[in-house]
């Protein structure tokens, strides 16, 4: 399978995202927006949360360890099926209705705009 880095050496079981399959992953309910905050189109997933984030939010994930959120770029990173069923079978709606129910008023999406920082205690 070709991918933007098709002369990486990818492992057995790995391939780069075709962007149908990006495509494909953004219209599963909720993964049009980051997971995290309101960019649209996020590019970047959590494997082991089964979301995608934009690229501001994988920050603030990286920042969270590996033991939180195993953060990959979906469009320079080789994914291996398990990981791509995770992001199918979960996905941004799935799991904010699971992390965010406990926090009622608090559930509002914080903007970008405001900082990393506050994104990042919310």
């Amino acid at each position: 399978s070709s991918g933007i880095n098709a002369e990486w050496p990818l492992r057995p079981g790995e391939l780069m995202l075709p962007l149908s399959v990006l495509k494909d992953l953004h219209e599963i309910p909720g993964n049009m927006t980051c997971a995290d905050c309101v960019k649209r189109k996020p590019t970047w997933a959590s494997l082991n949360l089964g979301v995608l984030i934009c690229i501001e939010c994988s920050g603030v994930h990286r920042g969270l360890g590996v033991h939180f959120s195993q953060v990959r770029s979906l469009t320079l990173d080789a994914l291996s099926d398990e990981q791509l069923n995770m992001l199918r079978d979960v996905g941004n709606e799935t799991a904010n209705k699971v992390y965010e129910s406990e926090l009622g008023e608090k559930r509002k999406k914080y903007r970008l705009r405001l900082c990393v920082d506050t994104t990042a205690s919310w």
